[in-house]
Formats: C-alpha cells, sequence, structure tokens
C-alpha cells in the first residue's frame, strides 16, 4: 500500500439474519429497492457490478453466501488514476441480527472522511431501514 491511501472499518449490527443482509448487498433489484438508485451486476465472483446510478462501479472478487464479501471498486468522484479500492464485508449471524464489519482500503488520499460518511448515510441507514420493513420489527 503507498502511503497516500488510507483504509477504515466499520461495524454495524443489522436487523435480519446474514443471508438476508448478503442478498441485499450483492442483489442488484434488492440494492434498488433500499437505494432508490439504479444497480447493476451478478453476485459472482469476476462479475461487474454498478450501484447508485453508476457513482460506484466495481467487481467482486470473492463471495460465499451469507458470510464475506470481497469486491474492488471505486467512485466517480476519486481522482483520475487511482487504482479501485478492496472492500472486505464480513456477515456474522446472532440470532435474528447479523453483525457486518466493512473493511475498506486503497482508498485514494483525501477521500476518507467522504467514503466513511457515505458509508454511514447511504449503506447502512437506508439498509437498516429497509431491513426492518422486511422482518416487521
Amino acid at each position: 500500500m503507498h502511503r497516500d491511501e488510507e483504509t477504515f472499518t466499520q461495524q454495524e449490527s443489522l436487523p435480519a439474519r446474514s443471508a438476508a443482509v448478503f442478498t441485499a448487498l450483492t442483489d442488484p433489484k434488492v440494492q434498488m429497492a433500499w437505494t432508490n438508485a439504479k444497480a447493476s451486476g451478478q453476485a459472482r465472483v469476476g462479475s461487474k457490478f454498478t450501484m447508485f446510478n453508476g457513482f460506484i462501479a466495481g467487481r467482486y472478487l470473492d463471495l460465499l453466501q451469507g458470510r464475506r464479501i470481497l469486491e474492488e471498486w471505486r467512485t466517480r468522484g476519486w481522482p483520475k488514476g487511482s487504482p479501485p479500492s478492496i472492500v472486505e464485508i464480513t456477515l456474522e449471524e446472532k440470532g435474528e441480527e447479523t453483525t457486518v464489519i466493512a473493511v475498506q482500503s486503497l482508498i485514494p488520499s483525501g477521500c476518507i472522511e467522504a467514503i466513511v460518511r457515505e458509508w454511514h448515510d447511504r449503506y447502512w441507514r437506508p439498509l437498516r431501514t429497509y431491513l426492518e420493513g422486511i422482518s416487521g420489527s
């Protein structure tokens, strides 16, 4: 890793079983339901995907159903020539909830604060609301 690239880790507890969280994070039809934005792709290793009307574009590097998502992606807002970041999402089911740990590395210098905020505002908050709605919580 270069000096000018950054990494962060976030942990969230979501009100659903790990299979539902995995699907919500990898199935474009479900992604569109909780993001209110276009998404594309297939949950298959090597498959490309987009989210948030193409603002995020990436590729799945590894998938373990209900347990792990490893992907590379970048946003349209990153400096030209920046390599894609690496995102590893692990899911641990705890009863009716799932603990999600997201680690994102290779974030271009100066972009980490916006990325951390976007994960909270665009991923965790709306995903939690969606999952609460489908589970009846």
